[in-house]
């Protein structure tokens, strides 16, 4: 189905949930356990000529080779019906479908979203560490192929730079590796959408950049016939912001802003997203610390709210290139990338 429009006529207001770590949250994607058919009564207290009748169908069905309940137990019948011996019959437990290792048997698709650090520009790559691997995909600059830093996802250059120079680094590179090597059963997809040096107000949903996460975000999407949504959101951002009262977002300088200013637009943020037509509330939006800066008390909020499907990968005390400890270097984006494909396997129910 073509997506083409946004906003839903969903609530507000996030979905709040009781506990951060049920066994198996509603609509988590975690593997359903089998499921087990209750015995049917016996009839041992019905009438004589019912019981003669039972007798009677049982030898027919005998005679004619039919599939017939032992110790009240249910049986399958060439893998089509399950059959009672009330006669009546229940779908079986159908198997998922075969894994496919291409764009269209992506299971977890995932947007990603944020400042520099979201980008990973000037940082370094290793050919064995941040090599591709199966079963992970990236929607680049010629659509969906499978995920390599030596492609370009985002702003017409980023990760790859040109065919003779290595490429940067990326976090999502490294979300989607882990999740590769730990869940042979999914395929990954990852969207990349980034604004470098912008504070939290520039993805206002009212404002320009929010709508080319839309129009990016639905052009991945209808890319994808099987798919009907994301599966999840990850965030990184706040370096701009900084503080953890109020804001140092130069944009917003002379402004009166409230002391809970990046909590209060944060959780706006999700909502918004969750409104969209492509993503909802029963999804992952996962966020991540950033290397040293305040604004890190109200990331890590996440992971005490009270709504199910939000979290905070650690990143604080990672090292940096830079001598203001803010960008990330290569190591470290390797390092959160993974923090970030944990946090999403819990919230799916799916960490080992």
């Amino acid at each position: 189905t073509l997506l083409t429009g946004c906003g839903s006529d969903s609530d507000s207001s996030p979905m709040m949930m009781a506990d951060k770590n049920p066994a198996i949250p509603v609509n988590s994607g975690a593997p359903v356990a089998d499921i087990e058919t209750a015995s049917a009564p016996s009839g041992s207290e019905t009438g004589l000529a019912d019981n003669e009748t039972a007798i009677a169908d049982t030898e027919t069905a005998i005679a004619e080779n039919e599939t017939f309940p032992v110790d009240n137990e249910a049986e399958s019948v060439d893998s089509e019906i399950v059959s009672t011996d009330d006669g009546s019959d229940v779908e079986p437990v159908v198997a998922p479908p075969p894994l496919i290792d291409a764009p269209e048997g992506i299971t977890d698709l995932i947007l990603i979203t944020g400042q520099s650090n979201a980008l990973g520009a000037q940082t370094a790559f290793d050919p064995q560490l941040d090599d591709s691997v199966d079963r992970f995909y990236a929607y680049t600059d010629n659509g969906w192929q499978r995920a390599s830093l030596k492609q370009v996802w985002d702003l017409g250059w980023h990760p790859g730079t040109s065919p003779d120079t290595d490429p940067h680094n990326n976090f999502g590179m490294h979300f989607g590796k882990t999740i590769s090597n730990r869940r042979s059963d999914r395929v990954v997809g990852i969207v990349l959408v980034t604004a470098p040096g912008e504070g939290i107000s520039h993805w206002d949903p009212d404002g320009f950049f929010f709508g080319k996460i839309r129009n990016k975000a639905l052009a991945a999407l209808n890319a994808l016939p099987h798919k009907s949504g994301f599966d999840g959101i990850l965030w990184h951002q706040g370096e701009t912001d900084w503080s953890l009262h109020g804001t140092n977002d130069p944009d917003l300088a002379g402004h009166n802003i409230s002391d809970d200013y990046y909590s209060i637009k944060l959780y706006a943020l999700i909502n918004s997203f969750r409104n969209e037509s492509w993503f909802d509330y029963s999804q992952p939006f996962i966020c991540g610390e950033t290397a040293q800066s305040p604004v890190n008390g109200r990331l890590m909020g996440l992971n005490n709210d009270t709504d199910y499907w939000t979290a905070c990968a650690a990143g604080a005390g990672l090292p940096t290139y830079d001598d203001v400890n803010v960008h990330f270097n290569a190591e470290a984006l390797r390092t959160i990338g993974a923090n970030y494909a944990q946090k999403y396997l819990e919230l799916r129910g799916l960490a080992n």
